[in-house]
């Protein structure tokens, strides 16, 4: 019980990390389109 909550709680912060670089990438997207 212990090991999935710990192994759902890296997934989480792995998809977290992901999703905040693609949050920077595509900032840095539209600032190259203006």
């Amino acid at each position: 019980e212990m090991m999935s909550m710990i192994t759902a709680s890296r997934a989480y912060q792995a998809n977290a990390t992901v999703l905040k670089r693609y949050q920077e990438l595509g900032d840095a997207t539209l600032e190259l389109l203006k």
